[in-house]
């Protein structure tokens, strides 16, 4: 297959799984009332059923201090072309990388990673492309392990695979690659292709150990899409390749969340069915501690986040309750129990998924998510907050500190897609997020802090 083909393959089945470009954020027809809690057990496969909940859950949502005020609304980070699938991370209280993928052509032609800084002087984003010789990269996930970046994502290239050659008569296979970005964004290391075997698939994940990085993906052999996980060394030697899923296979594009306490890494992905949500804790070289935990298992469930704060994890995730989808949070800790009950944050009149997470020290956890038609309050109605973008600030235990506050403007050319991403700029909460506009995929900005 020659490249082009190839991306525009890349580009067809990233678009009908959602992945490019908006959808209309419906849920399954077939739902009903049911809930499951997913409570963990100990049994070999992960796979036992956890039991269904009746009890009707309250649709009346909390009265919240109002506490966050945003600074910056719906500015625009990328520039000419298309930009994707956002990824925020941030070494020091002055530095904030945001990298993205990008399609200069607005095509479908090419695909690169851009990286983007603020400058202070010009008040705005500066972005530039890494590695100008990739045939087609898509999915970055960043993290830091404090003195530097590392950075995952899907690519292919010609030294890696013939078959990348534009002319060449077999397939362009898609790899994960990862590289590291000094603290002061000035330099960046050769990509190391972290996976051997298999089509890599969906966004993959990468956190800080001890030892350097592990990287989680899904890959795709004879039709299943397994997570696996590979730990890559400071000086870039890529380990054995462990597989984390086993028979509790992810669906087709899985958008896989990774967080990290102490060089125990917990794992959340999306299984084949699209109903229910598994969790693995893994050590630093991706070997598994334990056995596959269920989240959630219900009738529609939406893909799992994580953030990690000095004891424990903090999860998030979409899943349907009696009328619509909602966000629910709740915390796992190091032993991967979970720890309290389940926390809703969203009250909504249709469907709420796509949420991100971030922990900072000293500021705690804060929370993004994009709302078809309601913010998670009875402040707003569905004609004024029809498909925006909302942050807010979470309490220890995974419930809202804040009122929710609308962060994109609402202009009626303006509409939020799936991917967003919360994180830091140093002193404030900073959220990334697609923008439809114009027939235009776009990358937008807002900040906000909470007293």
């Amino acid at each position: 297959m020659k490249i082009q083909s190839y991306v525009w393959f890349m580009v067809l089945v990233l678009s009908f799984s959602g992945v490019w470009g908006c959808d209309d954020g419906g849920a399954d027809e077939d739902t009903d009332s049911s809930i499951d809690t997913g409570v963990p057990d100990d049994s070999d496969t992960g796979d036992t059923d956890t039991g269904t909940d009746t009890e009707v859950e309250s649709e009346i949502p909390p009265q919240l201090p109002s506490l966050c005020s945003a600074s910056v609304s719906a500015a625009f980070l990328s520039g000419g072309g298309d930009g994707r699938m956002p990824t925020i991370s941030a070494v020091s209280e002055s530095d904030a990388l945001v990298a993205y993928a990008y399609d200069p052509q607005e095509d479908g032609s090419t695909s690169r990673i851009q990286l983007a800084t603020y400058d202070d002087d010009a008040a705005e984003y500066v972005s530039y492309t890494l590695f100008e010789d990739s045939i087609v990269s898509s999915e970055p996930r960043m993290t830091n392990n404090g003195t530097g970046y590392a950075l995952v994502w899907l690519e292919g290239r010609t030294e890696w695979d013939a078959g990348c050659l534009t002319g060449a008569s077999d397939d362009c296979r898609v790899d994960v690659a990862l590289t590291t970005i000094d603290s002061g964004v000035s330099n960046e290391s050769v990509p190391v292709r972290v996976s051997q075997e298999g089509v890599a698939q969906g966004r993959p994940a990468v956190v800080p150990v001890s030892t350097g990085w592990l990287a989680i993906w899904g890959e795709s052999n004879q039709g299943d899409v397994s997570v696996v996980a590979a730990h890559v060394s400071a000086a870039g030697t890529v380990g054995a390749v462990q597989d984390i899923s086993g028979d509790n296979f992810a669906d087709e594009v899985p958008r896989i969340s990774a967080a990290v306490v102490d060089d125990t890494v917990l794992v959340l992905w999306r299984g084949s069915s699209q109903r229910t949500l598994y969790y693995r804790m893994l050590n630093i070289t991706g070997q598994s501690l334990g056995e596959t935990q269920i989240l959630f298992d219900g009738e529609t469930a939406y893909q799992p986040v994580a953030a990690a704060d000095t004891v424990g994890f903090m999860v998030a995730y979409g899943r349907w309750t009696q009328n619509d989808g909602e966000i629910f949070t709740r915390r796992i800790d190091v032993q991967g129990t979970f720890v309290g009950t389940e926390n809703r944050i969203t009250w909504t009149n249709t469907v709420t998924r796509y949420a991100s997470l971030a922990f900072v020290p000293g500021k705690g956890f804060a929370i993004g998510w994009l709302s078809d038609t309601a913010n998670g309050s009875s402040s707003c109605v569905d004609s004024v907050c029809a498909a925006k973008v909302f942050g807010s600030v979470l309490n220890d235990d995974g419930s809202l500190a804040a009122e929710p506050i609308m962060l994109s403007d609402g202009a009626d050319d303006l509409n939020p897609c799936k991917e967003l991403t919360i994180g830091t700029n140093g002193t404030d909460w900073l959220v990334t997020y697609e923008l439809r506009r114009n027939l235009r995929q776009q990358l937008a900005y807002s900040v906000f802090s909470c007293q």
